[in-house]
């Protein structure tokens, strides 16, 4: 569609006057025109570039907001902003211009030497850059209206949220995006979780032998369990005895269809609360001091939660790559229970990432799909490269795979019969998941999942 420049400087200072406007204290001011919060005549400008007539017109149309001496407020958590005349050509390019020629940072993102968002002076698009060390014609480029439009998005859904306690705030280093923060899990994100595991409590349920019996046996037997199924996985009164559960999963574990079987994948066990308290108690152990009015993003080293837990107890990593990321280490604990299974590992984007730790390495065969479709390769296998996520939104950090992406794969597994039930739940063992490394089966285990 190319640079619509009316929507994009509509978008751009919606998210701008939202920002302002939901400050508790302080008004930042907002000049119109980068180029008269610069003091540039737009004709003229003297960049260095010769800039086109739409990137003109909308730098001549945004607001921008005044850094002030105690107080600078970002444009998003990702992003500063649009940096100062200097800085449009980042440091690390000034000795290959000629390389870099076509390009200029168009939105600054954080650190000492800040990537974020390129724009193209051929093609009139952009692409998202976490460093300026990356090259951008290998990355994907966009239009930028529809990277405002996604990241207006996640304002107004609740995952980009203003918060001027944020460590950060009122500093002007450019090290950190002052006033706003990410909501590591979302009321929205949370119930597509939970919408998730209930429709695959309900298809494991529906093939339990014994439900299909005579059409009235068959309601009744259906009914009973239902009836149980009402209860919620863990009472609330058993998670809050150890606040150091992070809050997705006590919010989770507390809203989640209590099923009446015991596997919910080949090997996986529904956590039981004498598990819960186990593995609460030495996250406790870890976190003395957390609450349960401590958030999310407040928690030191949140450790990873072990979800569901691989079926008995005792796993060592094959390989040095998988030791150095999720061997125990003093003060740090990335797995417990002394057990593989599906970890919840938060990494910054989303508190609802999940990563699947086998007892087994997988991969070797190079059929494992990302959810982009992807494969990984055969020198990255691994005890969790299953369920990795490849490219979702480009335009935003790199983040793992949602909890509620691999319910739902689950649940698919199930629905087209790939996974059979027996009396327990989801029957099968190693060799159902080593499926996902054969070239006839991996399409089975691939989440097709978008975030954004």
């Amino acid at each position: 569609m190319g640079f619509d420049v009316d929507r994009c400087i509509e978008l751009h200072n919606r998210i701008v006057a939202h920002a302002r406007s939901h400050l508790p204290n302080h008004q930042p001011k907002i000049q119109r025109s980068w180029f008269a919060a610069h003091s540039l005549d737009p004709s003229s400008p003297g960049l260095g570039f010769e800039a086109d007539d739409e990137l003109t017109a909308f730098l001549s149309g945004i607001d921008i907001v005044v850094p002030e001496e105690h107080q600078h407020l970002a444009f998003n958590p990702l992003l500063v902003g649009i940096p100062p005349p200097s800085r449009l050509i980042p440091d690390m390019w000034l000795d290959m211009l000629e390389e870099h020629e076509d390009y200029i940072l168009l939105y600054m993102g954080t650190g000492y030497d800040p990537g974020g968002l390129v724009y193209s002076h051929s093609t009139q698009q952009v692409c998202y850059l976490d460093t300026p060390y990356l090259e951008p014609s290998d990355l994907y480029w966009g239009d930028l209206h529809n990277v405002l439009e996604i990241y207006w998005n996640c304002v107004e859904s609740g995952k980009f949220v203003i918060d001027v306690e944020c460590p950060g705030f009122g500093e002007r280093d450019n090290l950190t995006t002052q006033g706003w923060r990410i909501e590591e899990w979302t009321n929205l994100e949370l119930e597509g979780a939970l919408e998730a595991w209930h429709s695959l409590v309900d298809t494991i349920t529906k093939r339990l032998p014994g439900t299909k019996g005579t059409e009235d046996d068959g309601e009744s037997q259906q009914n009973g369990r239902e009836e149980e199924a009402d209860a919620c996985l863990i009472p609330s009164e058993i998670l809050e005895q150890h606040p150091a559960i992070p809050p997705f999963a006590r919010a989770f574990l507390s809203r989640a269809k209590k099923p009446t079987f015991t596997s919910i994948a080949p090997q996986l066990d529904v956590p039981n609360e004498a598990f819960i308290h186990r593995i609460g108690a030495k996250l406790q152990e870890l976190h003395p001091n957390a609450s349960l009015t401590t958030r999310q993003h407040e928690i030191d080293h949140l450790p990873n939660f072990l979800l569901f837990p691989w079926r008995t107890r005792g796993f060592q990593f094959v390989f040095q790559s998988d030791r150095d990321r999720w061997q125990n280490k003093p003060g740090r604990t990335y797995t417990l229970d002394n057990r593989a299974g599906l970890y919840l590992t938060p990494d910054g984007t989303h508190a609802h990432s999940v990563s699947l730790i086998l007892p087994f390495p997988l991969g070797a065969h190079g059929h494992v799909r990302k959810n982009d479709g992807t494969t990984v390769a055969r020198d990255c296998q691994g005890q969790a490269v299953l369920y990795q996520h490849g490219m979702c939104f480009p335009f935003l950090s790199a983040h793992g795979t949602p909890l509620a992406a691999v319910l739902a794969n689950w649940w698919e597994l199930v629905e087209n019969e790939v996974w059979h039930v027996d009396e327990d739940g989801v029957v099968g063992g190693e060799d159902i998941w080593k499926e996902a490394d054969t070239e006839e089966n991996a399409d089975d285990y691939q989440t097709n999942w978008s975030c954004f």
